[in-house]
């Protein structure tokens, strides 16, 4: 398994406040958030698999979504708002 870390995005979809809550808590110490449900990180293979693995137990698979998706880069193309500057806070 690869050492090499890659950027990820990582987003969530939970209906019930507590299981929302331990997720939320799950991510922020892996990634940063940039929305609401909306995290991004840089993590190798094997810390996305236990983060996962972490989620999995946090989360119900039949009413609750989580979605991760592979990046090219952790700096965003555009930004507007309050995030804008988020390509600013990343050392990769």
């Amino acid at each position: 398994m690869s050492r090499h870390r890659r950027p990820v995005l990582i987003c969530y979809d939970i209906a019930d406040p507590r299981r929302l809550r331990r997720a939320f808590r799950e991510l922020r110490d892996a990634a940063l958030p940039v929305q609401k449900s909306v995290f991004v990180a840089a993590l190798t293979e094997a810390e996305l698999e236990r983060l996962l693995e972490r989620l999995a137990e946090s989360i119900d698979v039949e009413e609750d979504c989580l979605q991760v998706f592979r990046l090219r880069t952790l700096h965003p193309s555009h930004g507007l708002g309050r995030t804008a500057g988020l390509k600013d806070t990343w050392v990769a």
